[in-house]
């Protein structure tokens, strides 16, 4: 899939998006990759920060200086659009969110990601973790930047992923990017008033 990935995300309209940043959408939307997804909104961040947490207990959150990464790691921007603004463009997540990816330089190398974690040296350098206890009151205002509502790429993106499937391996895909993409599919943020679960 990851060889085919500029054919993925210029399959949805046409448009020349490259490898790399097909494989960068594959990550956002869901889909396995050696990339992580971040964001430069830190409303974002407290989403993930809270989702899940109980009151009292630790959260963190993680700030990461591009310029401090290693030359064994790649960053890049996810703000291109799949689709034209009439047909939905400015609502890919990707661009609500000013999602960008990081990954391992080789990453179009098998294997590549097995010695990539942000939170390992040489990569830890690049982190700055900011704790903080969950209180009742903490919640991540973030309207529908979470939210797939709206935003057509997804079904469109998993449409591409099985007409290759078919093409390509003659069979069903796996069943763990099926779950994937099923996943994608579904996913809506929590409600902007969610509170942390009490403990």
């Amino acid at each position: 899939m990851f060889k085919d990935a500029r054919v993925f995300a210029s399959g949805i309209d046409g448009w020349p998006v490259s490898r790399r940043h097909g494989i960068g959408l594959f990550q956002h939307y869901g889909l396995p990759t050696p990339f992580v997804d971040l964001s430069g909104y830190v409303d974002v961040a407290i989403f993930f920060a809270l989702l899940g947490a109980s009151v009292g207990t630790q959260a963190v959150i993680y700030v990461l200086d591009r310029f401090k990464l290693p030359e064994s790691a790649v960053s890049f921007e996810l703000d291109f659009l799949c689709l034209r603004p009439t047909d939905g463009g400015l609502k890919h997540r990707h661009l609500r969110q000013d999602a960008f990816v990081v990954g391992p330089a080789k990453w179009h190398r098998n294997k590549c990601h097995v010695n990539f974690d942000l939170a390992l040296p040489p990569f830890k350098p690049a982190l700055t973790p900011h704790q903080f206890t969950v209180s009742s009151g903490d919640r991540a205002d973030i309207g529908d930047i979470m939210s797939l509502r709206g935003d057509p790429l997804p079904n469109r993106l998993a449409d591409l992923v099985d007409l290759w499937a078919r093409e390509r391996l003659a069979e069903p895909l796996h069943g763990d990017i099926r779950a994937s993409l099923q996943e994608m599919l579904s996913y809506e943020s929590q409600p902007t008033d969610r509170k942390p679960r009490n403990a």
